[in-house]
């Protein structure tokens, strides 16, 4: 018997970009955003921005509150 293969998930309100590759176990979680070219093959945590081969964080957006 072989192994499962491994599913990529998207969150919501995620951007990812031209031309990305997406690896099998990658997980993209809610409003991260992917830039175009990049290898994504690991976790992308909520609400960074990734980029690079292979990805990696490269910032990450502030998320204000409507009600501050």
């Amino acid at each position: 018997m072989g192994q499962r293969p491994l599913h990529v998930e998207i969150g919501y309100d995620c951007w990812i970009g031209a031309n990305v590759t997406l690896l099998p176990g990658a997980r993209i979680s809610d409003g991260a955003i992917i830039a175009a070219g990049a290898v994504v093959r690991s976790l992308v945590p909520k609400n960074e921005i990734w980029g690079g081969v292979p990805a990696k964080k490269i910032s990450e957006q502030r998320i204000e509150s409507p009600l501050a």
